[in-house]
């Protein structure tokens, strides 16, 4: 399957294979891909110092502190640090793609420089995916959000981030809180008064955002579906419960139940994601 990067945000799809690494202080290696090309996709965060990106011996970019370059799967290129006299230090990410079908995903982009982070927030993304890969008990359910995060910030179109960031801003506080405290049972009055509005305008806005369900559903399959992560760790099935806000494991087991038509049990995280 080709589509080009643009197309990402609305396709259903998992990141597998996913290694990350960081360039050592004085790692002035030139990366030469020219014969074979990429076997798999990467982002790179340049840190320290600056790097040159040539394809056929033709300069496409070079890349500075805060830049984030995308090179597709079976890109011919060539990477080179600029300046030996100084630190050079950055975050790479290489990854595969796959659609629901369990098709690879290859995306018809040239090497290009995708954002220049202003603030700082997608280096912090890009150190929990290294740090995420590098602990050996492999924090999956964070690896696999800050993955989804880092590709939508740099692949959804401005424009459709900005009409949605325009259509549910009045009701953004609530969707914020739903999905980043899945562990606290807010009612709809609460998310309502986030807003400033009244619980019928509210719950009218909310369905719109969220295709038709009402907050509380809407909450129980994020947790649901952070459960399902949970599942093959360490945790009792109480302490899974817990983390997410349900009363206890028999609560868990039976909203899960009713949802998804099977017990917890029988859903077993996935190693691709």
């Amino acid at each position: 399957m080709i589509i080009n990067s643009k197309e990402l945000c609305g396709i259903d799809c998992q990141f597998t294979d996913v290694v990350a690494y960081r360039m050592g202080k004085r790692d002035y290696t030139t990366y030469n891909y020219e014969t074979c090309g990429r076997n798999n996709h990467l982002i790179y965060y340049q840190i320290e110092n600056t790097r040159s990106y040539t394809v056929e011996d033709e300069l496409v970019c070079s890349i500075g502190p805060g830049d984030i370059i995308f090179i597709p799967h079976g890109t011919k290129y060539r990477s080179f640090c600029c300046n030996t006299d100084m630190p050079i230090d950055g975050i790479g990410i290489s990854f595969s793609i796959k659609n629901s079908d369990d098709e690879e995903i290859y995306l018809n982009d040239k090497v290009r420089l995708v954002a220049h982070d202003d603030f700082g927030l997608l280096f912090k993304k890009f150190k929990m995916v290294l740090y995420s890969t590098m602990n050996p008990a492999r924090n999956i359910l964070r690896l696999k959000g800050e993955m989804f995060s880092i590709i939508d910030e740099l692949f959804t179109p401005k424009e459709i981030r900005s009409d949605f960031d325009n259509i549910y801003s009045d009701i953004m506080q609530a969707i914020i809180a739903i999905e980043n405290k899945t562990n606290i049972n807010f009612s709809t009055k609460e998310l309502a008064d986030m807003c400033h509005m009244s619980e019928s305008t509210f719950l009218r806005k909310f369905k719109d955002y969220s295709g038709g369900i009402a907050p509380i559903k809407y909450r129980n399959k994020i947790r649901l579906t952070h459960a399902e992560e949970m599942a093959n760790s360490d945790l009792t099935l109480n302490e899974i419960a817990e983390n997410l806000g349900f009363f206890d494991g028999a609560h868990l087991c039976k909203i899960y139940k009713q949802e998804k038509g099977h017990t917890l049990k029988r859903e077993m995280t996935s190693k691709s994601f």
